[in-house]
């Protein structure tokens, strides 16, 4: 077939599927099966394709609309479960998945790369933060928002309209009434919404195999190939999408390795890149918190020169009070975790202080980095990790308590 003619099918393709939309996203019940698709067809490419005809539709009136945003992270598994919640949801009009970054900064994903690759997607099919329009750009009295892999919005613009939520980190007690609220423990967010949403029954065999290629690369990634931080929810996913929605021969092995090494490919960039590729921050008491995750260790950052004056600058730039690194580095039994905190400004000094005086009775084990080169008194700590299980999940609440805490050392931490 001649490219011109594939063009030809492909428009009458999506321009079917356009004006079939508003049927489509309003059925409550039956959605692809009823509409039966040539053999390799990309139903992930037409369903993000009309998403965004809605939201342009929707840029152009005030008609209601639902958006899915996973965490300011913008990792791979706020990615994945995004998808999957808006994609598998029963909510009418079907909700609008968002990366909360901006368009460039996919740039620094290459793990996304890889996926989308796999999926037979590009970077241009997705909808970020920065796009016009956006949800960012939509009357918020207009826009019902699903959140997933956080359970409390950090974008103002959109008010308090949460309707939904799935999330595996600590609850911290906000929109009561969401349905679904579901917030538990799980190595993957993207376990959860495959287990509380998925009914693979109701899908072709297309659509089954691009969900699970996405959710089991969020899903591994995650668990470290289901080795670390492995719960029930994630072995649940992990067969129900194994057995019902991939063919026999799918390699767990080779299709992890696959997306390892794309994520950990970080040479080509920037010190400043890596520190913003995946962080986070929060503020308590008029105090800021902001932690980096990397998936190199810190002698490899080192490595790369200027370390601790470039960490400073980003401290500088984002206001921080307090300024901390979490690493990942290896596999299987050369798994490791490293931790540096730096109290950038005086205020943030007792939380340090704090975070030295708990580390043992929370668990964390940590152990002296090197020969403490990068400890500078009560300023700046570098440890090893020995609980291999406690990532930023677990360590973000201990650094917010401990800044919260400030000046009252008597105060019990909540976590």
């Amino acid at each position: 077939m001649s490219r011109s003619v594939q063009t030809q099918d492909t428009y009458h393709l999506v321009s079917a599927f356009t004006k079939l939309f508003p049927q489509i996203l309003n059925d409550s019940h039956r959605h692809h099966q009823r509409f039966t698709m040539p053999p390799g067809h990309n139903f992930l490419r037409t369903f993000l394709h009309l998403s965004r005809t809605a939201l342009i539709s929707a840029s152009k009136s005030s008609t209601p609309i639902s958006v899915v945003l996973g965490n300011e992270s913008a990792d791979l598994d706020s990615f994945a479960s995004s998808f999957l919640y808006a994609y598998l949801s029963s909510v009418r009009p079907r909700p609008i998945p968002f990366l909360a970054i901006p368009r460039a900064d996919l740039s620094l994903r290459p793990e996304f790369l890889f996926i989308l690759s796999k999926l037979q997607l590009s970077p241009s099919d997705l909808l970020c933060a920065d796009d016009s329009p956006s949800f960012s750009t939509l009357n918020p009295e207009n826009v019902n928002v699903h959140l997933v892999d956080h359970n409390r919005l950090t974008v103002p613009l959109l008010g308090e309209n949460v309707h939904g939520i799935i999330d595996h980190h600590d609850d911290e007690g906000f929109y009561m009434s969401a349905s679904p609220r579901v917030i538990t423990q799980s190595g993957s967010c993207s376990s959860l919404v495959i287990n509380h949403l998925l009914n693979y029954t109701t899908l072709e065999e297309g659509e089954r195999s691009q969900l699970a290629t996405l959710a089991l690369a969020a899903v591994l990634i995650d668990t470290a190939n289901m080795t670390h931080k492995v719960t029930a929810h994630d072995q649940t996913a992990l067969k129900l999408l194994r057995d019902n929605c991939l063919p026999a021969s799918w390699d767990q092995e080779a299709f992890f390795q696959g997306v390892y090494d794309a994520k950990t490919n970080v040479d080509g960039l920037s010190l400043r890149d890596l520190l913003r590729k995946d962080y986070k921050e929060w503020t308590e008491d008029g105090k800021k918190l902001g932690i980096s995750s990397v998936v190199k260790g810190l002698e490899y950052l080192r490595g790369r020169g200027a370390f601790l004056e470039t960490l400073k600058e980003w401290a500088r730039e984002r206001r921080l009070d307090v300024v901390c690194v979490m690493t990942t580095d290896g596999r299987g039994e050369e798994y490791r975790r490293e931790l540096l905190v730096w109290a950038v400004k005086k205020q943030g000094a007792e939380c340090l202080r704090l975070l030295m005086e708990t580390a043992e009775e929370r668990g964390l084990k940590l152990g002296v980095w090197g020969n403490g080169e990068l400890d500078d008194g009560v300023k700046r700590r570098a440890w090893t990790q020995g609980n291999l299980s406690m990532s930023r999940k677990q360590v973000a609440p201990l650094l917010r308590e401990c800044l919260k805490s400030g000046n009252d050392t008597t105060a019990e931490s909540k976590v």
